[in-house]
This record gives C-alpha cells, sequence and structure tokens, in this order.
C-alpha cells in the first residue's frame, strides 16, 4: 500500500473511530412527494393529490365539490372519464360526452357537450326522487354551467314521463334550456295539482355570457311554496307554488305520478361544459361559488420510522408554491418511543422549511401540513417535495480481542474497550453449546449479564467439565439503547484447580 492511501486510512479511522467521538455517519436525505405520489400521507382531510409542475404529484387544497349526504339524490363530479353519479342512486345509461380538464370549475375535470352529438341520459333507481310514486318534498337542482355557443334550444336537462289518470293522459316534464341567451325552467304538470294541469316557468334576468362559468341554483321550500332561481348567487325569479300562487296559500308539490320511471337526459342538443351537478332533498340556503371554502387543509403523514433511536434530524427542506397571500404551516414531532397506539404522544413542533435543527433525535418522525387558501379562496398553495435531512445514530461496534480463563466454577472474561463516548456499558452472553447465549445458573445471573461499564468480568456459579460459550455486545446512551452486533465467540471449560 502506498503512503498516500495509508495516510488516508488513518484520516478516515480518525474521522470515524477516532477521538472519543460518536458515530453519526454522513447525511441521509429522504425524499417524500415527486415521483412516489405522497404514499407516506395517508390522512388527507380537504387536501388532495394532483398532478404538478415537475410531471409528479403536489398536495393542493381540495376543491369546494359538492359533498354527497345523506340528502344528496344525485351528485355529479365529471372529474374523469369514467365518472358516476357519487350516490348510486342513477346509473348512467348512456353517454359520449368529453371530459376536459382544461375547463372546469371544482375538482380537475368537467363534462364536455357538443350539439346532437352528446348527451347523458341517467336512470332512476327505486332510491331516487324520479322513481314512481314519490311525493317530493323540499328539493334543490344547482350546477355549474359554461355555455359557447347560446343558441335556443339547447337544453340542460330534459324529463318527460306519461301520466294516466281518470282515462285521460297526461305528460310530466321538467325542462331547463336556453332562450334567448338566458336559461329557462319549465315545470309542467310536475308540481300534483288536482287536475294535473298546472305549469310553472322559472326564467333568469341576467344574460348568460358565452365561455364564461356560471352557477344556477333553483329550490323550493315545500312548508311555503317558495321557488326561487338564483344564478352566481344572486335571486332572479321568485315564485309561490300555491293554489292561489301566492304566499299563505295550500302548497302544491311535486309527485311522480307515472307507473315506469322515465329517463332523464342531460345536455341535449347543448355545446358546452357542465360541472358538479347535483339535485339535492333540502333547501340550499347558500351556495359556495368560491373555488375553496373556508375549511383549512390537513395533511399528516404516517410515522416515518428512521431506522435507530437518537437519530439525528439536521433540517427538513420543501418545494412549495405560495400564491397570492395563500399559506401552508409546516409541523413535525419525533420520538424515540411508539405508543400503544402506534402514535407518538410528543407534542407538534412547528418549523419552516430549510432552517436548521438544533438538538432534534428520535427513530420514528411524523409530519403535519396545513394548507390556507388565499384572502379571495382563489388561490392554494402547493407542496412538491419535502426532504428530510438526517443522520442515523449507529450501533456501536462490538469489542474486540475478547478472551477467556476458566477456573473453578468460574470463567474470567477480558475485552477491549470500545473507543466510543456514547458506550455505556456491555452485556456478556453465555450459553452451554455455541452460539446458543441462552444460559442460566451463573450467581450474576442468567444470559445476558449487564456488566457495566468495564473491560473484564469474573462469572461464577459455573458447573465444572462443562464447556460454556460467550460473546460480549457493547450498548451506549441511546433510548432504547443500541446494542452492537456480536463479538467472536470464545469458550471455556471450568475444572477444579489442585492447590
Amino acid at each position: 500500500m502506498g503512503i498516500r492511501k495509508i495516510i488516508y486510512s488513518f484520516l478516515l479511522y480518525l474521522l470515524l473511530w477516532g477521538g472519543g467521538g460518536t458515530l453519526y455517519p454522513f447525511e441521509n436525505t429522504l425524499v417524500l412527494g415527486r415521483g412516489d405520489k405522497w404514499r407516506n400521507f395517508t390522512n388527507l382531510d380537504n387536501v388532495r393529490i394532483v398532478k404538478g409542475k415537475f410531471a409528479d404529484y403536489d398536495l393542493v387544497l381540495r376543491d369546494a365539490e359538492y359533498r354527497a349526504s345523506e340528502n344528496t339524490d344525485l351528485l355529479l363530479h365529471f372529474n374523469n372519464s369514467g365518472f358516476s353519479d357519487v350516490t348510486g342512486h342513477y346509473r348512467i345509461k348512456s353517454q359520449d360526452i368529453v371530459f376536459s380538464s382544461r375547463y372546469y370549475r371544482y375538482g380537475g375535470g368537467s363534462g364536455g357537450f357538443l350539439k346532437r352529438y352528446t348527451s347523458l341520459e341517467l336512470v332512476p333507481s327505486s332510491n331516487s326522487l324520479f322513481w314512481p310514486g314519490n311525493l317530493w318534498g323540499d328539493f334543490s337542482i344547482e350546477f355549474w354551467l359554461y355555455p359557447a355557443n347560446l343558441e335556443d334550444g339547447e337544453k340542460i336537462i330534459f324529463w318527460t314521463d306519461v301520466v294516466e289518470s281518470s282515462g285521460k293522459v297526461f305528460y310530466q316534464q321538467l325542462k331547463c334550456y336556453i332562450e334567448k341567451r338566458h336559461l329557462k325552467w319549465e315545470f309542467i304538470n310536475f308540481f300534483i295539482s288536482p287536475d294535473f294541469k298546472s305549469r310553472v316557468v322559472m326564467e333568469g334576468l341576467s344574460g348568460l355570457i358565452p365561455r364564461t362559468w356560471s352557477h344556477h341554483l333553483l329550490r323550493f321550500d315545500s312548508s311555503s311554496g317558495l321557488f326561487e332561481y338564483l344564478v352566481n348567487g344572486r335571486i332572479e325569479d321568485v315564485k309561490y307554488v300555491t293554489k292561489t300562487g301566492r304566499e299563505g296559500s295550500d302548497v302544491i308539490v311535486p309527485y311522480m305520478a307515472g307507473k315506469a320511471p322515465a329517463n332523464i337526459l342531460i345536455g341535449k342538443g347543448f355545446t358546452g361544459f357542465l360541472d358538479e351537478f347535483r339535485i339535492i332533498r333540502s333547501f340550499v340556503k347558500k351556495s359556495n361559488l368560491k373555488r375553496f371554502d373556508n375549511r383549512t387543509g390537513v395533511a399528516v403523514s404516517s410515522i416515518i420510522d428512521m431506522g435507530y433511536s437518537d437519530t439525528r434530524i439536521l433540517k427538513i427542506d420543501g418545494i412549495y408554491d405560495k400564491p397570492s397571500d395563500s399559506d401552508i404551516y409546516f409541523y413535525y414531532r419525533v420520538s424515540n418511543k411508539l405508543t400503544n397506539s402506534k402514535n407518538l404522544s410528543v407534542k407538534w413542533v412547528r418549523f419552516f422549511p430549510g432552517d436548521k435543527f438544533s438538538n432534534v433525535k428520535g427513530r420514528y418522525l411524523q409530519l403535519r401540513l396545513e394548507f390556507f387558501p388565499n384572502g379571495r379562496r382563489t388561490e392554494s398553495p402547493r407542496v412538491s417535495q419535502l426532504s428530510i435531512v438526517y443522520e442515523p445514530k449507529l450501533p456501536p461496534p462490538p469489542p474486540v480481542g475478547v478472551y477467556a480463563i476458566a477456573g473453578d466454577g468460574e470463567v474470567h472474561l477480558y475485552w477491549k474497550l470500545v473507543n466510543e463516548s456514547s458506550v455505556r456499558g456491555y452485556l456478556i452472553y453465555y450459553g452451554d453449546s455455541p452460539g446458543n447465549y441462552l444460559g442460566t445458573g451463573a450467581k450474576e445471573g442468567d444470559s445476558p449479564i449487564d456488566v457495566g461499564n468495564v473491560d473484564n468480568f469474573e462469572i461464577t456459579g459455573l458447573e465444572n467439565g462443562r464447556l460454556y460459550s460467550f460473546s460480549v455486545v457493547a450498548y451506549d446512551d441511546a433510548t432504547p439503547r443500541h446494542l452492537s452486533n456480536f463479538s467472536k465467540e470464545v469458550t471455556a471449560r471450568p475444572s477444579r484447580i489442585e492447590r
């Protein structure tokens, strides 16, 4: 070996083993996010994973999509090409609409319609409002609309059924369509009346704007007969569906009077996009027209095992974006122990990505991110990657130079102390066959015997004539302590010594 290699080897020995220092290896980095789809973050509340700027995946706030409840009758998100009714009350019989990830209001996708070539047909089940024999109470219909052409007669919703009563045939219809750049609703014999001849028309005052999203809400209060149509949160038409057409009279409610269920057509002849279409069995008092609601988004990682207790966390860096006045709060908690429920009982500590930590140690690490939209609730913060920079505290090396001297019913063991300041003592393992360290009977205790921080120890109360095997293990000051590997095995046979 050349003199230069000898010098380099000596310097490396001093760096890693010399000076009585604790053995911390070079820095390691654990990367979360990006290509792993944030698999460590198993608990997401109001947060979703989306395609990111690096063609990987980012964490962002969840859009303020409608959420299904026990009152929801129909809910279509259009977030992907394989969409379905979230409630399961309606089956999609046919759909040739186009999924769009470019034009959408919420959730990353919308349904695209192209005049007479596309439509969506829904088949109601017995759990739906449109099943024959159902008497409705409160209800609301709402959706987001992005019209392209605004041609008269473009249908957004169309439902019709045949009703036979007293030998006469009537039609029940619900129509929502475009007329003179406005949205118009017609309910023909939809609200039950003695002669099945009722017609209720609701129409918006504001003209629709091509290639612009607008929110539409139709709501009915069955206790008063109040019927309202709102566009972008503004009331544009009000009626009372009562016998007199005025407040205070007997209310007329919808009743599905047909004998067989009729399908619902959505987007027949329409050109444009629809998003977040729902029917709900309640009077919606206020719709959320912002992209994000006021709820804080929370993403919590699973517990990350760093491998060794007292692992030193140097810093946690991140790639993230906080547009406008949106914000993200970052937290960590770290401990050497898990509770019985596999959780960490220590408190969360807020940190700022990139800042160096001081004396942050532990085996188990958990991260928490809190997401806040900007003041207008139009922008979300975005996290693309988190990097944990750490130094694992490895176990000490095993002691060397182990040898044994047998005596009368005893064996005296000797070894060389491990040159690390973190070493706090040694364990002696013994047994009556090679590699079997389950020995019992020694006066000092069963295997292993904790002998403290010494370089030799005498074990007594052993059986003369029996061959014993021994190995020594070092342990450090970590909690729980790290154990070295076993030293080389030595054997000794106690015997009576003639004096």
